[in-house]
């Protein structure tokens, strides 16, 4: 977490590795997937976090 205008910054990140041509395949829906719920695992700490 980060000091920034008007709050705090967060990052969330995950890793994964996968081997040719598997990751090919897996990585792009993953990438979509995984987004959206890393950014509601984030909207779910806000709302927590402001009670």
């Amino acid at each position: 977490m980060n000091p920034a205008d008007g709050g705090i910054q967060v990052r969330r990140q995950l890793a994964f590795g996968f081997r040719a041509p598997l990751r090919w395949l897996v990585e792009p829906v993953l990438r979509r997937r995984l987004r959206a719920d890393v950014e509601a695992e984030v909207r779910g700490a806000k709302r927590l976090l402001e009670r």
